[in-house]
């Protein structure tokens, strides 16, 4: 009986938690930290959406389970890890090595270290 309601407690706050921050992520305001990904804003939003429904459906007792996974493969592919980011991750890193974001002709740019150039 103290496992059962453990896990109930358990299972309730995870989904409380998760659907506050998932709300948070379809917000506009979480529009400027998602851009860091290079994904456009519609996968935002996606993944935002597809959160809240696996919340809710890990939140109604008969459906709890299809929402845990759900919810796993909405978190999944919103990991930076997953196969969906690391396309992206790997050309960042190729320009990186190549010294700089270069431009459509093949040329490198040049990154100076003066100060009024550095905004990060």
């Amino acid at each position: 009986m103290k496992n059962k309601l453990a896990l109930c407690i358990l299972k309730y706050s995870l989904g409380i938690v998760i659907l506050i921050e998932a709300v948070l992520f379809v917000l506009p305001s979480a529009a400027h930290d998602f851009a860091r990904t290079h994904m456009p804003g519609l996968v935002r939003m996606i993944l935002g959406w597809g959160e809240i429904a696996g919340c809710i459906l890990l939140l109604i007792p008969k459906t709890t389970i299809r929402g845990a996974w759900f919810l796993f493969r909405c978190l999944r592919i919103r990991d930076s890890d997953s196969p969906v980011a690391r396309p992206i991750q790997r050309r960042q890193r190729s320009d990186l090595r190549r010294g700089g974001f270069g431009d459509c002709h093949g040329k490198r740019s040049v990154i100076t270290n003066r100060d009024d150039n550095a905004s990060f």
